[in-house]
């Protein structure tokens, strides 16, 4: 979707289908373009795949957001009564190679990660 305080414009899905069809020739099947929030993905999507006898599910997501789009995922399926087999598959938390020290001196990446765990704990705690 595109988010509770997004511009309007094209969502994530829509942008994802035409990559997926003009740079790999692999047009998606389902897209779900309407939520605005991981919760709603996951209401959303679920009900489509639930229709179309979806029987496994990868779920791919950032490795901080991942707990909490797992969840909103077996929600959702509870929610519609669908049995998929939800498999994790995280991505984006691979370290850095540097010296120890460096990891202690304040940086752009440091902030970034206390943004995103912030943003995380926030997000599991309003049910987003």
């Amino acid at each position: 979707g595109l988010g509770h305080a997004a511009e309007p414009g094209a969502s994530e899905a829509d942008v994802a289908a035409e990559i997926a069809a003009r740079e790999f020739g692999r047009p998606l099947r389902w897209i779900e373009s309407r939520s605005r929030d991981t919760r709603e993905n996951a209401q959303f999507a679920a009900a489509v795949l639930k229709d179309n006898k979806v029987e496994h599910l990868v779920l791919v997501t950032h490795g901080w957001h991942m707990p909490r789009a797992m969840r909103a995922f077996r929600d959702a399926a509870t929610r519609v009564g669908a049995t998929w087999e939800l498999v994790p598959a995280p991505m984006g938390l691979a370290s850095r190679i540097e010296r120890p020290t460096l990891r202690w001196v304040p940086s752009a990446e440091g902030f970034l990660l206390v943004r995103a765990v912030l943003r995380e704990k926030v997000g599991w705690w309003l049910g987003a």
